[in-house]
């Protein structure tokens, strides 16, 4: 009987995966440098197929020559055929993406702006959560077919946060006035066991019924404890708003004027409101407003 060697399983020290990590970050970092010039070869391996202004044009993307958040050189009839072109798709993203973190490198040193060409995301945030969100091109064109830029701000609802607390106060005397409908002797009944064996936890209906009354009962009392204590947006979430204007404010004089007039159209399962600022034929500027309640 042959009998086959178990595989030697590779094992490294703490060190040496450390070295192991650095060296795949160095080889993602050189992608990242290279990707423009990337860009740039598979732009001339298309020179037969592509006009001379085409090709022109898609290198000016890739050189930053041209900013497509607010370029308006070609219809949006004309670019939705564009944009059936994987690499013209890669050019906008990889313009947008640069262009867009430039801007936010230079706001305020508080943001912290994260993202990158090859993952094809981009947010800026602070050490209390999302300021900003940008969503690109998908590398299908049957999903999304429009970038996206978001700006998100706290906002607090005097009359929405009293409502909310008349609710919970309602809701908690409910559940508390419920009676337990199981007969508490089942709970006398003598626990099984296996023969020879350890005992059998056993899951009461009675039990059950009040390890969830007494559940949802300190929910609401957390949820009302919560709203209680606070009749503001906390320092943390005001510092927030404060880089997020600044974020607003230079995107609205590159890219203005937004529009705050229209109407906000809530999400109550994501707790936030949205409205569309401004667009144009590449790009969606809305406003994000962030309710905790």
């Amino acid at each position: 009987m042959i009998i086959a060697e178990k595989p030697k399983i590779e094992m490294h020290t703490a060190e040496e995966w450390k070295k192991i990590q650095q060296q795949r970050e160095e080889i993602y970092k050189k992608k990242i440098e290279m990707y423009p010039q990337t860009l740039l070869e598979q732009i001339k391996e298309y020179k037969k197929i592509y006009s001379k202004e085409f090709k022109e044009y898609l290198e000016a993307l890739v050189n930053l020559d041209i900013d497509i958040l607010k370029d308006n050189t070609y219809s949006k009839e004309q670019l939705e055929l564009l944009k059936q072109n994987l690499l013209f798709r890669k050019i906008i993203n990889y313009n947008a993406l640069t262009v867009t973190k430039n801007l936010l490198s230079n706001i305020d040193n508080n943001i912290i702006a994260v993202g990158n060409c090859l993952l094809g995301d981009l947010y800026a945030k602070d050490e209390n959560g999302k300021l900003f969100d940008m969503r690109f091109l998908s590398e299908f064109p049957e999903y999304r077919k429009e970038i996206s830029i978001a700006f998100f701000e706290n906002e607090d609802e005097p009359e929405r946060r009293k409502n909310k607390i008349e609710e919970l106060y309602k809701k908690f005397d409910e559940e508390d006035k419920l009676k337990n409908p199981y007969d508490p002797r089942e709970c006398r009944q003598p626990r099984k066991r296996k023969i020879g064996g350890p005992r059998i936890p056993v899951i009461y209906p009675h039990d059950e019924w009040e390890k969830e009354h007494q559940s949802r009962l300190e929910e609401y009392d957390r949820q009302l404890r919560n709203l209680e204590s606070t009749e503001d947006l906390t320092k943390e979430q005001k510092n927030s708003n404060k880089l997020s204007k600044k974020i607003y404010k230079v995107f609205e004089d590159t890219y203005g004027p937004f529009d705050d007039s229209n109407e906000i159209e809530r999400k109550n399962h994501e707790g936030i409101g949205i409205k569309l600022v401004k667009s144009n034929n590449n790009v969606k500027f809305i406003k994000k407003i962030k309710y905790y309640y």
